[in-house]
């Protein structure tokens, strides 16, 4: 029998109204199953997006010294 099949098999027997509320059902029962799994995943994408944060202002940061430096040296060339 298919996975899908276990959806229909679940309708048939009246334990579900719908193919979706069966769906639903076997999600949150697999995600139940497998929390610790998402317990770290959530821990680390929070990781990442601490570092792309991280980099984001590092990289503004760098952007915004050359922009002046930039306007220093054109600053410098118009007055001479």
């Amino acid at each position: 029998m298919s996975r899908e099949g276990f959806l229909d098999v679940l309708v048939e027997a009246g334990i579900f109204g719908s193919r979706s509320e069966a769906a639903a059902f076997l999600i949150g029962a697999g995600v139940d199953a497998q929390h610790e799994l998402f317990e770290r995943v959530g821990e680390q994408s929070a990781e990442i997006k601490k570092i792309r944060q991280s980099l984001k202002q590092d990289a503004l940061k760098a952007l915004r010294h050359v922009i002046r430096a930039g306007q220093r040296s054109r600053t410098t060339r118009t007055k001479d």
